[in-house]
Order: C-alpha cells, then structure tokens, then sequence
C-alpha cells in the first residue's frame, strides 16, 4: 500500500512540474513576441524618418540616358527596383501629419498597507492623465515627452475594492478613457 501512494505521489508531483514549466514558457512565449511587437511599433517611426531623409536628398543632375540604370534617380527606376528606404514618402509624410493614437494606460500599481497609492503609466505626450474611482477624482498628473507619468493618490485608499480607470486629456482638448481599468 505505501509503495501504492509513493507511486501515486511521484505520478502527482511529476504532472504538476510539468505544468508548472508548460505555464512558465507559454508565459515567456507571449512576454517575448509582446515584446518584439512592441520593439516594432517603436523602431516604426525611425523607418519613416529614414525613408524621409533619403527621399529628400537630391538627385544627380546628369541626364537620364547618359545614367546606368543603378545611377537613375529612384523616380525613373520601376518601383519593384526601389529599395524601400528609397520608396515614395507620400505614405510617411501622411504619418508625419497624424499623430500617433496612443490608448492611455496604467503600467504600475503600487499600493501601500495604510492605502497610499502611486500608479504610472503611458499616454500622449504632454497630455493630462485623471485617475477616477468610479467617476470620482482621485489625482491628476502630466505626460512627459515621451509620453510617460506617474501619479501620487493625495487621500489614501479606504480598505476594500477598488475600480481605477485613466482618462487622458490631449493638448487639443479631446479625452480618452483607457480600455482596461485597474481592480485593486
């Protein structure tokens, strides 16, 4: 019988490493390929102004017929041909012209015994991010350049739940209510 339950406990402790390390991966999985998306849609920008830069450097002023076809300017070479630094800048001037809709959000919560609170977060830069429970004001605090805040709860949290939602005011006056709230 012992040997029975020894069996049993090693089977049991067996499945449960192995679902601990399955969790463990699936988890670092989606945290690294959040993270390449992320690296994307920062390095996305840089590209724009790359291929501005060099759609904006002068073409050789010898004549057409008198080029190699390497040394036409990127306008007369077919568009399979252009490198994509060299592509037309009419799809990234229009990126120049409409801001980045950034959603706001609240990254950090750090809540202490005696209901102090601190949260951070990301939103436009330069906008005003408000912190509500439940349609009540708590604090407000302003993005930086890089569109990064941080908010410090003057009146510590009673104990018990708590709903928190950001709102962000941009500098032309629109709000937006961040799609996921914080229960604390």
């Amino acid at each position: 019988m012992r040997l029975f339950i020894a069996i049993i406990l090693l089977l049991g402790g067996g499945l449960a490493a192995i679902a601990t390390t399955w969790f463990f991966l699936q988890t670092s999985e989606d945290i690294s390929e959040l993270e390449k998306t992320e690296a994307a849609r920062i390095a996305q920008p840089e590209l724009s102004a790359k291929s501005n830069e060099a759609a904006e450097q002068p073409a050789t002023e010898q004549p057409a017929a008198e080029q190699p076809a390497a040394e036409q300017p990127a306008a007369e070479q077919p568009a399979a041909e252009q490198p994509a630094a060299e592509q037309p800048a009419a799809t990234s001037k229009t990126e120049e012209v409409l801001p980045a809709i950034v959603m706001p959000t609240i990254d950090v919560a750090r809540i202490g015994p005696d209901g102090s609170a601190v949260f951070a977060g990301l939103a436009d830069t330069k906008s005003t991010v408000t912190l509500f429970e439940n349609d009540q004001l708590l604090t407000q605090s302003s993005a930086n350049s890089q569109g990064e805040w941080v908010a410090v709860v003057d009146k510590p949290l009673s104990p018990g739940k708590h709903l928190i939602i950001a709102e962000m005011t941009r500098l032309d006056g629109t709000t937006q209510r961040a799609e996921r709230a914080i229960l604390v």
